[in-house]
């Protein structure tokens, strides 16, 4: 078997050695140069990127490069819990994930997790804004190890466009929702629909 784009083998897949390719796991970088999907073999699920399988899971999916296709990351499930496979490291397994974002440049690489009843935002791996997931309503965020605000709920993060600034929304009862913009609230709503 083998991956062609535009009439041209770009890599060769041998399915006794990378196992049954999973048909909807396929993904190219955006220069069309690297390519990566998904394979089945013994009960597992990994992603071969540019040829190369990587380690077996319980599930590999939504396989993603980064803008200027230098950087890859899918989500895996090892003992039932969510991590990331970003540059072939493994993240830490989360209780739950946010779908991961790449900055334009392609060098960041954001999302939201929780576990062990706290939530933040983790950008290159590293822990951005930590608060506790409790059922009162204030919740404490923490950034670069300072408490900056206590709200209710603290959204996914997000890349402003044409930027490598990292912008997330917070909501309070009586404030409501609000944007934070690398730690510093910038604008307020009235109501923010779909949130």
């Amino acid at each position: 078997l083998g991956l062609v784009l535009d009439g041209r083998l770009i890599r060769e897949h041998n399915q006794f050695e990378q196992g049954s390719i999973i048909d909807n796991l396929l993904t190219l970088s955006p220069d069309g140069k690297r390519a990566a999907w998904g394979s089945q073999l013994n009960g597992q699920e990994f992603m071969v990127v540019d040829g190369k399988p990587g380690p077996g899971y319980e599930r590999a999916e939504f396989p993603e490069f980064s803008p200027d296709g230098n950087r890859f990351v899918y989500l895996a499930f090892k003992d039932g819990s969510p991590l990331f496979v970003i540059d072939g490291a493994e993240s830490e397994k989360y209780a739950m994930v946010s779908e991961p974002e790449f900055s334009k440049d392609g060098q960041t690489v954001a999302y939201y997790a929780e576990l062990n009843q706290r939530e933040f935002v983790v950008v290159n791996g590293k822990r951005q804004t930590e608060f506790e997931r409790v059922t009162t309503p204030l919740l404490n965020q923490v950034v670069n190890g300072a408490v900056k605000a206590k709200h209710s709920t603290v959204g996914s993060p997000h890349f402003i466009p044409q930027t490598t600034h990292l912008a997330w929304l917070v909501y309070d009862e009586g404030k409501g929702w609000r944007m934070v913009v690398e730690g510093v609230e910038k604008f307020a709503f009235e109501d923010f629909v779909g949130a």
